[in-house]
């Protein structure tokens, strides 16, 4: 017995938004690729490509192609140089140097190793100035594949150079960046310096920090009026921000008093209790459920048990009902609902179930086993529409799992005769099936 891939016969649908079909060709041009909503994912079974569609109607215009991997690659390389950084640069040497065949080679101070490229600036002959790769099982340097066109931009890792970018300008490799000018930008980000120059901080009030002074000198005002930490309490924690603590009593504090029965608006706390307090009344005495030591909130909670919760509208279980006819359609609709039917040696298109009138749609569980090789077993879940007209229905199979090879012939169907839902089974030879109507909706 081997684990089987989840197989979809059709299409995958989620929550009547997105599709994600298949099929062979472009999309779009009828079936269920055209009427398929904005956002839905088609494969081309042929050729891999993969599309999404951007906008509704039929037409492969509707749908645009997702760019694979090797489309980007062409359409890039074919306008664009695009060059991997270096490791160091080289701008003394006028000819490729040469190292010991299997050994590293050391460039402008730093060790290079087999693959490592290295940025010749200087070269005079050969092949130019360019990235050249170490070959370290030869000791010799190979000039990049990528050759060298007027804007391409190469960053240096280590050695001199490092953290410099450079740019070819059609004859030579000029230094467009400085490490330290980077740098300055990030400090002025870091600290909120708006422009270059001498420039004293300036803060949105001035109750605390003051206008002028240095940052270390407003943080430290700032922390002397907060104060030391808090200790754990009922709702704030000393590990808590200053924020969170304030919204801890917040919350718990709740929104304002509005005008109500007892509560006026605007109401204070006390006051308010007063009220609800005055009208409470005396405590309860004891019971059936209720007891006289308990809370008023214990013997509500006593109360509301024993009594249950409200029904809702359902399907079948209506709010207005008595309990008794609750029970009696609950009762009526699993006896439609589960009922499970043999039939065997079917070869024929037979008809194995029919849903009840007026069901609007259907789910079954579906079993055929090959007579003559029990071992070859289909399983498959049908779950079928109806739009109440005589012939009106739709039907999907998914879940399909199978046990040895297939059973020629084999199809399960769902179509509508005079209104109603029918499962329908034919087979190439002689099959046993099983089918349990898993539910249903009327």
């Amino acid at each position: 017995m081997s684990l089987d891939f989840f197989r979809i016969e059709r299409g995958l649908e989620l929550d009547d938004l997105v599709q994600y079909l298949q099929g062979v060709g472009n999309p779009g041009v009828a079936g269920d690729s055209a009427d398929a909503l904005v956002g839905s994912v088609y494969t081309d079974n042929v050729t891999g490509a993969i599309w999404t569609k951007i906008s509704a109607g039929t037409g492969t215009d509707k749908w645009q192609k997702l760019a694979s991997e090797t489309y980007v690659n062409n359409a890039v390389g074919a306008t664009i140089s695009w060059r991997e950084p270096a490791k160091v640069r080289d701008n003394v040497a006028t000819v490729l140097p040469t190292g010991t065949p299997t050994s590293p080679i050391t460039v402008d101070g730093v060790s290079i190793t087999n693959g490592q490229r290295v940025l010749f600036s200087a070269l005079s002959g050969g092949a130019g100035k360019n990235v050249y790769v170490y070959d370290q099982a030869a000791g010799v340097f190979v000039e990049d594949t990528n050759n060298e066109s007027s804007g391409d931009a190469v960053y240096v890792d280590a050695g001199t150079s490092a953290g410099v970018t450079y740019v070819f300008n059609g004859s030579a490799w000029v230094q467009t960046d400085q490490t330290s000018l980077d740098e300055l930008g990030f400090i002025r980000s870091f600290i909120g310096k708006s422009a270059a120059g001498s420039e004293v901080p300036v803060y949105a009030t001035n109750n605390f920090a003051l206008i002028g002074t240095s940052l270390e000198t407003a943080i430290g005002a700032l922390d002397t009026e907060i104060g030391a930490n808090v200790s754990n309490g009922n709702f704030i924690f000393a590990a808590n921000k200053i924020n969170a603590n304030i919204q801890a009593l917040d919350t718990h504090l709740g929104v304002n008093f509005a005008a109500g029965n007892y509560i006026t608006l605007n109401q204070t706390v006390s006051g308010a209790v007063t009220a609800l307090d005055v009208k409470i009344g005396p405590d309860v005495v004891t019971g059936g459920s209720v007891v006289a030591g308990n809370s008023v909130s214990s013997n509500l909670q006593a109360l509301d048990t024993q009594i249950g919760p409200d029904v809702t509208n359902g399907g079948y279980v209506l709010a207005a009902n008595s309990a008794n006819a609750n029970i009696q359609a609950l009762d009526t609709a699993l006896t439609n609902a589960t009922l499970q039917t043999t039939v065997n040696n079917v070869t024929s298109v037979q008809t194995i179930d029919t849903a009840p009138v007026g069901t609007d749609a259907a789910k079954w569980f579906v079993r055929a086993e090959l007579v003559s090789d029990p071992t070859r077993v289909y399983a498959t879940e049908v779950y079928a529409l109806s739009d109440g007209t005589a012939t009106g229905s739709d039907f999907t199979r998914y879940a399909t799992l199978k046990l040895g090879t297939a059973i020629p012939g084999l199809v399960v169907s769902v179509d509508a005769v005079g209104g109603l839902l029918r499962l329908r089974v034919v087979a190439g030879s002689a099959v046993n099936v099983t089918a349990r109507r898993a539910s249903v909706l009327i």
